[in-house]
């Protein structure tokens, strides 16, 4: 009898995923590539800054390493942004004082040139405020009967700040001028004048002289920092001499770091300690906005005008800032330069403040507390002491 096997339905493994795993899997994998591109970003737009920072140190470095190996002075000159056309008056005066290239600068020599060495002028002397002698600041003028300082002036290459030597010689005693006098929009005149801003002590008549000329970049190609990162003039510590002494001004055309022979810094930067602070070019903008309105000011550069610099901050101020919770600071770093000795090193900012540490609320700025000392903070996301870790050599947590 034949029997007839029959066979039991065999279970088969399942070939794929259902619609509800496959959403699942889609939206952890966008969850991990968002938090990962986000991290990737800010370890760039971090990166960028220190990178920045580096840049000016080795720039810095770099000219004092020549001023040693030729013997001559060389400088570093900064050159600022230019604004879009598009931007407000505010933001084209933030964007104008923010550093966003560099450049070596050597000594252009004096004038007169070396064939007309010793040349001959005259120095007058007036009591312009009648105090019975003539040793006071623009009271000594230097006068030529020829063209060439009318023609130099022309080519941009005799301005009020220079310097003029009298008389001409290794002994001779540098003296500043002041060149408005001079009027490039006529045609020379039968004497030019140029007064000494620095006071003349000698008697008048005929004196040999020398004229200090410009700066000028020297063959190397300048350095531009990288993508959206600036130095911030503002938020720096510089000589007051480059600063802007109202609103709607600028800094100093010439922005230059000079180093001797001897490898330390000279001229208008050599004065304590100078922080270059290095940040990003929007953190730039949106602190700035920030920093006014927590100050009560209609805008930063009415701050600035009145010598009142601005001092980074860590964070935005929620009951104010239309960024809060949605903006974060970026990275920022000082570029600090001792100019007794030349050396340059690179810190972190102190901008990190502590409410619960904060004897004195209210307190802004350093050193005005009433224990007479500064205050370790405030709770407003302003540091009282950005170059704490410059100054120190502490390092940050």
């Amino acid at each position: 009898m034949n029997r007839v096997t029959r066979l039991s339905p065999v279970a088969t493994p399942r070939s794929g995923f259902t619609l509800l795993e496959l959403l699942i899997v889609v939206s952890i994998i966008s969850i991990v590539l968002t938090v990962t591109l986000l991290a990737v970003n800010l370890n760039n737009e971090a990166e960028r800054v220190r990178n920045g920072a580096r840049q000016v140190q080795s720039f810095l470095r770099g000219a004092k390493d020549r001023a040693i190996k030729t013997g001559q002075e060389v400088g570093v000159r900064f050159f600022f942004g230019q604004p879009p056309s598009s931007a407000d008056a505010t933001t084209t005066q933030i964007i104008a004082r923010q550093v966003t290239g560099m450049a070596y600068i050597g000594r252009s020599g004096t004038w007169p040139p070396v064939e007309r060495a010793g040349e001959a002028e005259r120095i007058e002397l007036v009591d312009n405020n009648s105090d019975g002698d003539t040793d006071d600041p623009g009271e000594a003028s230097l006068i030529s009967s020829r063209t060439d300082w009318w023609s130099l002036k022309r080519r941009g290459w005799l301005v009020t700040g220079m310097r003029v030597r009298i008389p001409d010689s290794s002994t001779g005693t540098w003296y500043q001028i002041d060149a408005t006098s001079i009027d490039t929009s006529a045609a020379p005149p039968a004497e030019s004048v140029l007064w000494l801003i620095t006071p003349y002590r000698q008697p008048a008549g005929q004196v040999s002289y020398s004229i200090e000329l410009p700066w000028s970049m020297l063959p190397e190609a300048p350095s531009i920092l990288p993508e959206d990162v600036v130095i911030d003039l503002d938020a720096s510590r510089v000589p007051d001499f480059w600063r802007p002494t109202l609103a709607t001004d600028l800094y100093k055309s010439f922005v230059d770091v000079v180093f001797s022979p001897r490898g330390n810094v000279t001229g208008d930067a050599a004065f304590g300690l100078l922080h270059f602070y290095v940040c990003d070019a929007e953190d730039s903008l949106f602190l700035k906005e920030q920093f006014a309105s927590a100050n009560g000011f209609a805008t930063l550069n009415t701050n600035v005008a009145a010598g009142q610099e601005f001092v980074p901050m860590d964070e935005l101020n929620a009951t104010t800032s239309p960024w809060a919770g949605a903006y974060n600071v970026k990275p920022r770093r000082l570029v600090t330069v001792i100019p007794q000795t030349g050396a340059v090193s690179v810190h972190e900012v102190y901008a990190y403040i502590d409410p619960e540490v904060d004897p004195d609320p209210g307190d802004i700025w350093p050193d005005n507390d009433s224990s007479g000392g500064p205050s370790p903070g405030d709770g407003d996301g302003i540091a009282d002491d950005p170059f704490r870790f410059a100054e120190t050599g502490e390092a940050s947590n």
